[in-house]
């Protein structure tokens, strides 16, 4: 049935039906970009709070990588960066930050 034969009504409803669904489609995306935003938000503000508070303490993290897993951490006081085979290593070189 094509739209010379359906009813007036008929043709107007579809017509403002479509009109509804590019809205619905255009709000699905808009709140989907409005997400990313603030999750982009959060993660950067997490971010500067962590450098914020952690002021002198050192910064550990773990690097894996197709070789395998690497201890690092950085001194801010010292700004010495270290990349060790372990954990274990890493421990000792925290010790000796302390003695020091």
């Amino acid at each position: 049935m094509n739209s010379y034969s359906r009813h007036p009504n008929q043709v107007k409803l579809d017509i403002e039906r479509e009109k509804l669904e590019r809205l619905f489609d255009q709000s699905r995306a808009l709140r989907y970009q409005q997400s990313r935003l603030l999750l982009g938000l959060k993660q950067i503000g997490s971010w500067l709070l962590k450098v914020l508070i952690s002021g002198n303490e050192p910064r550990i993290w773990i690097h894996q990588s197709s070789t395998g897993k690497r201890w690092c951490a950085y001194d801010p006081i010292t700004k010495h960066s270290v990349s060790l085979d372990s954990e274990a290593e890493l421990r000792v070189w925290l010790e000796k930050r302390y003695y020091q």
